[in-house]
């Protein structure tokens, strides 16, 4: 019978067509039941150890020739397939600039955003107009917006990029056009009418909002939303937040949720199952999490990957500090596309 099927399928190649019923195409069929057919594992990765890597790169490898001095996270699960990930439709690098550099300006297809680690000084240009980061804050780069970065300040400034590259280069719709940097005289400074909570520019009812009215998001603003809440809030309700489009109520990045999690000194929290997939940032505190048989220590910096169902759970070892944690997931794609579940 093996000789058989082996004859049958020989030569199939030719024609551009392959049968299902091998091995390689049929694997889904003999997942657990229920259960997706992952590539992705639950995996950490350390930021002062990757910080130390891209310190070494950007005393030998320019800005200039590197076009962006990044280092990608890689997923264990994803070494073998093309476009390598943090996970299986989220992007994840580590980006250097240093001080009195000026990157090239460019634009892409692919959505981003950049969420800043360490440094002060650097900002930002969008379509022209200056977005200054400063650590904690979050700065979009949508679909097909041009932008660039300069760095005034004295030390190096380093940021997590977080971009849709799986799901664009899966569909075929990935670009990237060069273009020249933006002169002193076009740099417009940032618009801050999004900073009074419930206040937005005077539209008509047949006018239509901008799809991304707002680009940055300051730390500041964010991090003291969550202490109030905290005053307020009963200890065990959680402390979770989103980031949205001031203007529609929508996820800020269309593909994906990105949300912050507070953990109070010494909570432990374990996330709702879902058939999403998340990535999770450190951006203050130390503790730990168990991400299926995966326990890993953390502190500020690094992040951490949590599989398509995979059941998690956070902890804060700190007896006297909060610790906040970025959540990156894609239940809205998942969701627009009739796969999102909960468990």
């Amino acid at each position: 019978m093996e000789d058989s099927s082996a004859a049958a399928v020989a030569g199939l190649g030719a024609y551009n067509v392959r049968p299902l019923w091998t091995a390689s195409v049929n694997a889904v069929t003999r997942a657990p039941p229920g259960q997706p057919l992952r590539r992705a594992v639950p995996t950490i990765w350390r930021y002062q150890i990757i910080r130390a890597e891209l310190i070494r790169a950007g005393a030998t490898v320019s800005v200039e020739e590197a076009e962006r001095r990044v280092l990608v996270l890689v997923n264990p699960g994803h070494r073998t397939v093309e476009g390598t990930s943090a996970d299986s439709s989220v992007f994840l690098g580590l980006q250097l600039v240093l001080p009195g550099e000026a990157t090239s300006r460019h634009r892409h297809s692919a959505g981003a955003c950049r969420f800043i680690i360490d440094g002060h000084g650097a900002s930002t240009l969008v379509n022209g107009e200056r977005l200054r980061m400063e650590p904690g804050d979050l700065i979009l780069t949508p679909p097909h917006h041009w932008h660039e970065h300069v760095h005034e300040g004295q030390d190096p400034v380093i940021w997590l990029d977080i971009l849709d590259i799986p799901v664009s280069s899966a569909v075929d719709a990935i670009y990237f056009e060069p273009g020249s940097r933006t002169s002193p005289e076009e740099i417009k400074e940032e618009l801050c009418i999004f900073r009074v909570p419930g206040i937005v520019p005077f539209r008509g009812p047949l006018s239509t909002p901008p799809r991304y009215p707002l680009l940055h998001y300051p730390w500041t603003d964010v991090r003291a939303a969550l202490a109030d809440l905290a005053g307020h809030y009963d200890r065990a309700a959680p402390l979770h937040v989103m980031y949205t489009n001031p203007e529609t109520g929508a996820n800020v990045m269309e593909p994906y949720c990105l949300s912050i999690r507070m953990l109070r000194p010494g909570e432990e929290l374990s996330p709702q199952l879902t058939s999403a997939s998340s990535i999770i940032h450190i951006i203050e505190g130390e503790g730990q999490s168990m991400v299926g048989e995966m326990t890993a220590d953390w502190e500020r910096g690094d992040v951490v990957a949590v599989p398509s169902q995979t059941p998690a759970m956070h902890r804060n070892r700190s007896a006297t500090n909060p610790a906040f944690l970025l959540q990156v997931d894609n239940s809205p794609l998942q969701h627009k596309l009739g796969w999102y579940r909960e468990f």
